[in-house]
C-alpha cells in the first residue's frame, strides 16, 4: 500500500483507499459476516503475523486514529486486545493453526527455485 500511494498527495491517498476500501466491501463483506468469533480471531492473527504489526496501527494507518481506537473498544467487549498484536507462543494451538495455514508470500526469496539443467519445455536436461 505504501509503495503504490507515496507519490500521491494525501487527498490523492485518501481517495484511493476510500475507492480500494469500497471495492474490497463489496468483494469481501458478505463472506466476512458470516464468520465466527474464532474465525475472525484467527484472520486477525493471521493478517498481524504477516504484516508483523498489531491490527490497530493497520487500522490507524489506513482510517486514522478514532476509527482504530472504536475499533479497538469494540473488540475489546469480546475480549481481543488490538493493541497487542500477535505475539508467537502465547497461545500453541493458535500457533500450530496459524502455521498449517501459512500464506507468506515473499517476492525477494521465492521458495522454490527452477534447477540450473531445468528446459522451457518443463523436462530437465540430463
Amino acid at each position: 500500500m505504501e509503495r503504490s500511494t507515496e507519490e500521491m498527495s494525501r487527498r490523492e491517498r485518501k481517495r484511493y483507499i476510500k475507492k480500494l476500501q469500497e471495492d474490497l466491501e463489496r468483494e469481501f463483506e458478505e463472506p466476512l459476516k458470516n464468520l465466527s468469533k474464532t474465525q475472525g480471531k484467527i484472520l486477525v492473527k493471521m493478517i498481524e503475523r504477516e504484516q508483523k504489526r498489531p491490527m490497530y496501527d493497520l487500522v490507524k494507518e489506513l482510517r486514522g486514529g478514532f476509527t482504530a481506537i472504536y475499533w479497538s473498544t469494540f473488540a475489546y467487549f469480546y475480549g481481543y486486545h488490538l493493541n497487542r498484536g500477535y505475539v508467537e507462543g502465547d497461545d500453541p494451538i493458535l500457533d500450530m493453526v496459524l502455521k498449517d495455514f501459512n500464506i507468506s508470500y515473499d517476492i525477494d526469496k521465492p521458495e522454490y527455485v527452477l534447477p540450473p539443467n531445468y528446459k522451457a519445455s518443463g523436462q530437465v536436461k540430463k
